[in-house]
């Protein structure tokens, strides 16, 4: 799972522009919803808790933007899981070991988790709170981020309304108005336990969402916006591939060095071990003198010809193995051991051939 470098060492923060190259805020969302495990969860959260102290001394905005949503929705994750968690409850009752020390309850502690009795009731009531509350508590932090490297920003003073049957309801029927089913307001009273007022209250309030929408149809549109819409739904497909793209070819890159190239460079290894071991059974001069001996062009039987022929190309193909390698070196090629070296090499080959090709070009001209 790809969320962020396990350390943060100063030498990592090297431009906002090129840290936000590595520090992709679609693939942390989606590593947080892969998470099944409190300890990935938390490790997120550390991890972009720590991202948002840098964006404050950096003063970047949009760093600081990502780092707080993904730091509030990795504590809210966490305390989905501590509230489906077992509690520690210290000693067994009932239960003795040796010595007649009491046997401690192996569910791990808050501290065993590697947070405090204060973080654990903070997210367990994040965690309690409504869809549309957490989102505004998100929001909240996220001002709140921005006002501090930014004094200038207007604090919202407004304080929603808490009303959490009424939100409740609109998460109910809000799959329902959005597709254009039919609401039962009687029948989701009885199966939800939620009063078919509050349910008809927030249809009224979803369907107003909706109709607030602005439903943007392309042939209402003049020829110009119609451009313009067409320009940039083109140039989002653009920066989508381009982006699908450089996943691929992480994803690639990766696979190389993890599995590919280290086989690739034990079995190159193994063959350089062997191709130094090599002795030979004679001399090189020795090998140089039978091989004259059985060249085609000492016989004038055609017969005897065929039968040199076959002998010597037979003979010239074993040198290496006859011959000892201090005298007669194998010819190898330096193999790229990484990824951006295999890279460097293809290009280098391309250019190369893209170089001779122009040549023959130029010859025929």
């Amino acid at each position: 799972m790809i969320t962020e470098p396990d350390v943060l060492p100063g030498s990592f923060f090297f431009g906002t522009t090129q840290m936000t190259e590595l520090i992709r805020y679609d693939a942390a969302r989606k590593a947080l919803a892969e998470a099944s495990r409190f300890d990935e969860v938390k490790d997120i959260r550390d991890k972009w808790l720590a991202m948002q102290t840098y964006a404050k001394q950096a003063k970047d905005h949009t760093l600081i933007d990502h780092a707080t949503e993904i730091r509030m929705r990795a504590e809210i994750r966490a305390g989905e899981m501590l509230h489906t968690m077992d509690k520690n409850k210290g000693a067994v009752p009932g239960k003795t070991g040796a010595k007649g020390k009491p046997v401690l309850d192996s569910k791990p502690k808050l501290a065993d988790l590697g947070i405090s009795k204060k973080e654990s009731a903070r997210w367990q009531k994040l965690a309690a709170l409504t869809k549309d509350q957490q989102e505004a508590k998100i929001e909240e932090a996220k001002t709140k981020a921005a006002i501090e490297i930014s004094p200038n920003i207007k604090k919202k003073t407004t304080k929603r309304r808490e009303t959490p049957i009424l939100d409740r309801a609109r998460d109910l029927v809000r799959p329902m108005v959005e597709a254009n089913e039919p609401v039962n307001p009687k029948k989701l009273q009885s199966v939800h336990g939620i009063s078919h007022v509050q349910i008809e209250a927030a249809v009224a309030a979803e369907r107003a969402v909706k109709e607030a929408k602005p439903q943007i149809d392309a042939k209402t549109l003049s020829m110009t916006a119609q451009e313009k819409l067409d320009a940039a739904v083109r140039q989002e497909k653009k920066r989508l591939q381009a982006e699908f793209g450089r996943q691929v070819q992480a994803e690639i890159a990766r696979a190389l060095e993890e599995t590919v190239l280290p086989s690739y460079q034990k079995d190159i290894a193994e063959a350089r071990q062997i191709k130094e071991g090599r002795k030979g059974v004679m001399k090189r001069e020795t090998y140089r003198l039978i091989l004259a001996c059985l060249h085609p062009d000492r016989v004038s039987d055609a017969d005897l010809k065929a039968k040199y022929t076959k002998a010597f190309n037979a003979f010239s193909a074993i040198e290496l193995l006859l011959c000892d390698e201090k005298e007669m070196p194998t010819i190898t090629s330096t193999i790229p051991r990484t990824y951006e070296e295999m890279m460097k090499r293809r290009a280098e080959v391309k250019a190369k051939r893209r170089q001779s090709s122009n040549g023959v070009q130029h010859r025929r001209i």
